[in-house]
């Protein structure tokens, strides 16, 4: 909880005032994404949002805006699951505690987190920095937006998801929706604009119930696993051009499922 309130401490105070981030980041690179900016502090954040700072994506990749929603999302919903938890042991105090940082987070996310987008109306945006700024894409790296449902923040059939869902599985509104001749998915600036994640394609088959996309999505994962194992990345064009022979288990973990 020490470290969650050390990471919502905004670029500058109520009075205007500087305040000095605890955790920094700075390197020689030759990639934009391997390093933070502002001499390691990344660019600036707003002040009394209630999110809290991800100076790095689940990618590894840094953020650009660095209140990551589908981050501060997953937290907000553990923190009010680790709650009952607390409730149950006679934690009371500390259990209310946590449940409100959970619900203030929750409620930072919806306030600042969502935008109208001039297609897709009412979505989730990927990255905000609280002062109206924003990213809108996805990335296949859980927790992504995509999986919002999976993570437990909202309803499937949330509209503001579903209009989410839609923009993130287009080339109209998410830059790493990749598609090509054999292959099409989510990827990520980690692995560059021609390799699509079929995590991704799992976690679309998790967040519908539409039986024709799901076995569309299944045929699309086996056609790309030639050797039976499931790739990080594939390319669109050329299936046979992959990144990892296999899927790393904590993303399989992460997304709920079991092989």
């Amino acid at each position: 909880m020490a470290l969650i309130e050390e990471q919502q401490v905004s670029s500058f105070g109520d009075t205007g005032s500087v305040q000095d981030q605890v955790y920094t980041f700075q390197r020689k690179t030759t990639l934009g994404t391997e390093t933070l900016n502002l001499r390691g502090i990344g660019n600036p954040i707003n002040h009394n949002t209630n999110l809290v700072r991800s100076a790095f994506r689940p990618s590894d990749d840094a953020a650009i805006m660095q209140f990551f929603i589908p981050g501060n999302a997953m937290l907000a919903v553990e923190l009010k699951r680790t709650a009952e938890i607390l409730k149950k042991v006679r934690q009371i105090e500390l259990a209310n505690f946590v449940r409100k940082k959970g619900e203030a987070i929750e409620a930072g996310v919806w306030k600042h987190g969502v935008v109208t987008h001039p297609i897709f109306g009412k979505v989730f945006a990927y990255e905000v920095d609280g002062y109206g700024s924003h990213i809108i894409m996805d990335d296949a790296n859980l927790p992504s937006l995509l999986a919002l449902p999976v993570l437990g923040f909202v309803d499937v059939k949330n509209q503001t998801y579903q209009n989410t869902r839609k923009m993130v599985l287009s080339r109209e509104g998410n830059p790493y929706f990749l598609a090509g001749t054999e292959f099409k998915g989510i990827g990520g600036p980690h692995i560059g604009i021609t390799h699509a994640w079929p995590i991704s394609l799992l976690i679309e088959i998790l967040t519908t119930d539409d039986d024709d996309e799901i076995l569309a999505l299944l045929g699309m994962v086996l056609k790309a696993s030639p050797l039976g194992l499931v790739h990080e990345s594939v390319n669109v064009r050329r299936v046979k051009d992959y990144t990892s022979m296999w899927l790393p288990s904590y993303n399989l973990i992460a997304a709920g499922l079991t092989w």
